[in-house]
């Protein structure tokens, strides 16, 4: 998954999958690796680890932004907002919320999680999250 090497992962994880079945971190990865192929099945993992521990932040994230992404942004900006709540420390998740508050139409929420990434020394991609800020001052 670190590499971008999702067809390996999907295949990798898909294994694991068969031996550990309830494992909601194996899922929520699979349903990112999917996600990242377009693939129409990461929603289905993604509900199923949330069903499995729905406190996980990077399991709320993952099915927030599969929601935003396929349209249904109300509900993906709720489970975006829960997992900030859970873990206010992952700039990711900050920037998925960033774009799904866009998305919903809340620009003042947009503008303002996109400041608080841009001042984040550890958020890798400032540069992308400038010029979407820039778009919306």
């Amino acid at each position: 998954l670190q590499q971008g090497k999702y067809k390996e992962a999907v295949a990798e994880l898909q294994a694991v999958l068969r031996q550990r079945p309830k494992d909601p971190g194996v899922l929520n990865n699979l349903a990112w690796a999917l996600g990242e192929l377009k693939d129409p099945r990461a929603r289905e993992y993604a509900e199923a680890a949330f069903g499995l521990d729905n406190q996980d932040p990077a399991i709320l994230d993952t099915l927030g932004w599969l929601l935003t992404q396929g349209g249904q942004v109300a509900r993906g900006v709720e489970m975006l907002e829960r997992a900030v709540s859970l873990d206010p420390s992952v700039p990711q998740i900050r920037y998925h919320l960033a774009q799904a508050y866009q998305q919903s139409g809340n620009l003042n929420g947009a503008r303002r999680e996109l400041e608080r990434l841009v001042a984040d020394p550890r958020f890798a991609a400032k540069a992308e999250a400038k010029k979407r800020l820039a778009e919306l001052l």
